[in-house]
């Protein structure tokens, strides 16, 4: 069940409405609208404050990514691009790959902290193990470079053959 329908349902079961929901969570009203129609996501820790009020916990149960799914074959698509750049003059694409690492470093979470770690010994390590972990399609590998620090590599028409070949891909083609 996604969070719209999660937050939508709550406040149904216990016969809030959104103005009382807004006062009992400190949560803006407008925000919890958007929450409701899908405009915007809350975070676990937001989520947990609004099934607090009806003293109900969060669930978090992973779900494996579906290889078909768009962000997952955007994701891949991404990285084969970034591959190309790579084989071409992998020097300066490492040291792009460190400098957007520490801005991520920077404004992530503390959550992302093991993403960061993968990254940096991935960075210092072998270069055959960043060319392998640009062709994989194993879903592990698949989230670590859902994180990337690659991804602002792509110029728009990258980023448009990004979307032609995902769609290939979706379509069974690729």
């Amino acid at each position: 069940m996604d969070t719209s329908e999660v937050v939508k349902e709550f406040r149904g079961r216990h016969g809030l409405s959104q103005t009382t929901l807004s006062r009992l969570t400190g949560i803006p009203q407008p925000v919890l609208s958007m929450y409701e129609h899908g405009r915007r996501s809350p975070s676990i820790e937001t989520l947990e404050r609004i099934l607090s009020v009806g003293s109900e916990t969060v669930e978090v149960v992973p779900k494996p990514s579906r290889q078909d799914d768009r962000s997952v074959s955007k994701t891949i698509e991404i990285h084969r691009i970034v591959l190309e750049k790579f084989l071409d003059d992998p020097d300066r694409v490492l040291k792009l790959g460190r400098d957007r690492l520490r801005v991520l470093d920077q404004s992530l979470s503390k959550r992302s902290s093991p993403y960061i770690e993968t990254w940096q010994c991935l960075l210092d390590g072998p270069r055959s193990e960043i060319v392998r972990l640009f062709l994989s399609t194993d879903e592990d590998d698949i989230e670590l470079l859902k994180m990337s620090p690659f991804t602002t590599l792509l110029n728009d028409e990258e980023r448009d053959e990004v979307t032609r070949r995902s769609k290939l891909r979706r379509a069974g083609t690729r």
